[in-house]
C-alpha cells in the first residue's frame, strides 16, 4: 500500500545518506520539532542504525535538558 511504499522510500533515503537521518534525529531531540517520539517511531520503521540513533538522541536530549536546567538555575541565582 501507500504506507509501505512511503516507508520503502524513507529507508532508501536513510541508507543513501545516514548523516541526514542522524542530523534529523539530533535536531528533533533538541528542538522537539518534529516530536522526538514520532522520529523514534520513524527511525525504527526505516531501520535506522540503532547505535547512531541512540547516540544522536542521547546527545540531543542532553543538550535540551542541560539548557533547561541552566535556565532554571539562572532564575534562582
Amino acid at each position: 500500500g501507500k504506507i509501505s511504499e512511503g516507508v520503502a522510500r524513507w529507508q532508501a533515503r536513510a541508507a543513501a545518506s545516514p548523516s541526514v537521518a542522524i542530523a534529523l534525529v539530533a535536531f528533533s531531540s533538541v528542538v522537539g520539532i518534529p516530536p522526538f517520539y514520532v522520529m523514534s517511531a520513524i527511525a525504527g520503521a526505516v531501520r535506522m542504525n540503532l547505535a547512531w540513533f541512540l547516540a544522536a538522541g542521547t546527545a540531543g536530549r542532553l543538550v535540551r535538558f542541560g539548557a533547561l536546567a541552566a535556565g532554571a538555575l539562572s532564575l534562582f541565582s
